[in-house]
Parts: structure tokens; sequence; C-alpha cells
């Protein structure tokens, strides 16, 4: 692949016409580097950034947790097998949903504002 991209860059060097003076350009911008699992992000800073959107998976993922542990608590539902059931889920897949609900509250806001959009998404949370 090295070769490659050697082939590459020597055809546009080739293809540019000769006789002009070029000079390199610096561009600097602040970024951080988040990793996730295997996925990883630059993130650049800005202080005008626009506000985080939450993800909507997420999101529903949390309003299903609650929901479904308020009916076992509310004695609607003998457990999580029978929330499973009733919603025609997988047991495993409640479980783990169900396990959104005892999150921090602190950290549960953040989530759903968004403003944890960088570090937390529905792929790697449940």
């Amino acid at each position: 692949m090295g070769t490659r991209v050697s082939r590459l860059l020597d055809q546009e060097v080739a293809s540019e016409p000769r006789g002009k003076n070029h000079s390199a350009i610096l561009i600097e911008v602040p970024v951080r580097f988040r990793r996730r699992g295997v996925e990883a992000k630059l993130v650049v800073l800005d202080r005008e950034q626009p506000a985080p959107e939450p993800d909507a998976k997420l999101v529903k993922a949390f309003t299903r947790a609650h929901e479904w542990f308020g009916r076992i608590v509310r004695g609607e539902a003998n457990g999580i097998g029978e929330v499973a059931g009733a919603e025609r889920l997988c047991r495993t897949y409640v479980t783990r949903v169900v396990g959104l609900a005892f999150l921090a509250p602190e950290l549960t806001k953040a989530i759903l504002e968004g403003a944890a959009a960088d570090r937390v998404d529905s792929e790697t949370t449940y």
C-alpha cells in the first residue's frame, strides 16, 4: 500500500505546472483525540460549537429502561422475563437496557442533553 500511495503522490507532483513556487500551507487546529472501543475520533475544539445533539437511539433506550423498570416496581410485571415476553424481545437485551435506569442522575442528564456525545453513544453503552 505504501508503494501505491507513493506512486499517487508522484503523479500529483508530476501533473503540477513546473516553474511555480509552491510553498507549504500550515493549518493549526486545536483537536482532542478520543478513543471509544475500536473507534478513534478527532474532536475539533472550538469555542463556538453548536449545542450537541443527543443520540436518538440512546434516548429511546433510556425511555425504555425507565418504563420497563417502572412496570416491575409497580407490580405490572413480575420481572425482566415477563417484560421481555410482553415486548417480544430477548431477555438479555431487556436486562442490559433496564440497567440504564440505574446510572447516576448527573451522567443520565449529560447523556440526554448530548453533553457526553463524544464519549458515549448507543453502540458502546448497552
